[in-house]
């Protein structure tokens, strides 16, 4: 069975899923979530201001909130676990200043009934010079503002309209990118991209992936919880929710040199998986590691203190720290990964041939499945709209 759990306080919501029916995974999970849920930071009553310098103004905010003023919204509560989307308009010409200052003031009732206010101020450099401006894209919260807006536009319109969105906010900025700076080079087979956007058709191709946007092989609980959580996370979890991290842990003591630091992401294809090895995926909720199997024993007995890949259940929860070098690593990795979020994670282990396979492979977004585009064929229909 599948049960769905919603809480909903004057404009934040927040939604949890649980397949919990003979599944100590799930259990598990929602009394994780539940305690972080009910012991996380938050804030009461809250109202937040944005407010700009001369030639800007707020065009719209995009979120779970209530819109007072063009500058104001009202938010039942606030927590870490929540972000919104501003869209800002140039109203007139900037070119004698230097800088483009944003400051947003929220006020809120503490835990503890103190009325406080937080305030915070950001500066950016302006620029006349339209390379500059292409080159230092943010394309992370670009991204993540785009997926905000497909979901307005699924609400708004309909979800083959996001899509159509989705995909014109790769080819239109190409096109004209193309036909200002490179002209002499239409027809050359060559897909030109400014530096800071050569992820963009890569996330937008995940992002027509997802439960929230895909055409079939979803259900209504699943589209509707993807698309909340693509409207309320913070920038982290969209991103991690777009295109997941992957790392091989069969061999990370070769490739993980600077622990200070992650090790290399493997993209998102089986091309780069192997029988003979162990892979990680980190989504916005769990953790999956994916063990092949012809793995070695040595590795099986590391991490998980059993004789071969063969004793290993089809699906467990969780992770047991070992005294040895290979799980000590693993377990570094885990930790390390886990600081991009503050919610709790659930880490699961499925066995290649298990029937939980599908729990790991599905976010191996860059092959093609369920009749949807590959990214290399993704990127064969944006080089042919652009020219």
């Amino acid at each position: 069975g599948k049960d769905r759990e919603r809480t909903e306080l004057h404009g934040i919501n927040a939604e949890y899923g649980y397949h919990c029916e003979k599944n100590p995974v799930m259990s598990e999970k929602f009394l994780r979530e539940f305690r972080h849920y009910i012991t996380r930071p938050i804030g009461f009553e809250a109202v937040l201001r944005i407010r700009s310098s001369s030639g800007l103004a707020i065009h719209s905010f995009i979120g779970n909130c209530f819109v007072r003023a063009p500058d104001l919204i009202a938010l039942g509560n606030v927590s870490p676990d929540v972000s919104f989307g501003v869209q800002i308009s140039i109203e007139d010409a900037m070119h004698e200043n230097k800088l483009a200052i944003f400051q947003s003031a929220l006020l809120y009732t503490s835990m503890h009934g103190d009325r406080r206010i937080r305030v915070q101020t950001l500066a950016l450099p302006i620029s006349s010079d339209p390379q500059t401006i292409l080159n230092n894209l943010n394309i992370t919260a670009s991204v993540a503002l785009l997926a905000k807006l497909a979901v307005n536009k699924s609400s708004s319109a309909s979800l083959g309209d996001a899509r159509e969105a989705l995909q014109y906010s790769v080819i239109d900025p190409l096109t004209k990118f193309r036909g200002e700076y490179h002209a002499n080079s239409k027809g050359s087979g060559q897909l030109l991209v400014p530096k800071s956007q050569r992820l963009l058709p890569l996330y937008v191709s995940s992002l027509l992936k997802s439960p929230a946007f895909r055409l079939q092989n979803v259900s209504i609980d699943d589209r509707y919880n993807s698309m909340l959580s693509f409207k309320t996370l913070p920038v982290e979890d969209i991103m991690l929710m777009v295109y997941p991290r992957l790392f091989s842990l069969h061999n990370l003591a070769e490739t993980w040199t600077d622990k200070n630091s992650i090790p290399p992401r493997l993209p998102l294809t089986a091309e780069k998986l192997t029988r003979q090895g162990a892979f990680l995926v980190q989504t916005h909720e769990y953790f999956i590691i994916w063990v092949g199997r012809h793995v070695s024993d040595i590795f099986v007995n590391s991490v998980y203190n059993k004789g071969s890949v063969n004793d290993l259940p089809e699906i467990s929860n969780g992770l047991e720290h070992f005294d040895n070098s290979i799980s000590d690593m693993i377990h570094d990795l885990v930790a390390l990964c886990s600081k991009v979020r503050d919610a709790p994670y659930t880490l699961i282990t499925v066995r290649e041939d298990s029937r939980f396979g599908t729990l790991f492979l599905q976010h191996l977004v860059e092959d093609r499945s369920d009749g949807l585009m590959s990214y290399y064929e993704f990127l064969q229909k944006v080089q042919q709209q652009v020219g």
